[in-house]
């Protein structure tokens, strides 16, 4: 299955910690495997964070560690 978010869209980054975090599509790969959301003010503070496509809604962190993005509406 093809990741479900394209560049621009508004997310919320759920990193299991607590609080989601709102975040910004900037990049997408040509394959649409790769990505980096822009995160806003929240627990893992602010910054760019590359991500790569799991399945479904579920990216691993380069970093290590894996997010589940929502789109926001």
């Amino acid at each position: 299955m093809r990741p479900l978010f394209n560049e621009g869209e508004h997310v919320i980054v759920e990193f299991g910690v607590g609080d989601p975090q709102l975040g910004k599509i900037i990049a997408v790969s040509d394959h649409c495997k790769m990505m980096t959301v822009r995160l806003g003010k929240g627990v893992m503070g602010q910054g760019d964070m590359p991500l790569q496509w799991r399945s479904d809604n579920e990216y691993d962190l380069l970093a290590g560690g894996r997010v589940k993005l929502l789109k926001l509406l």
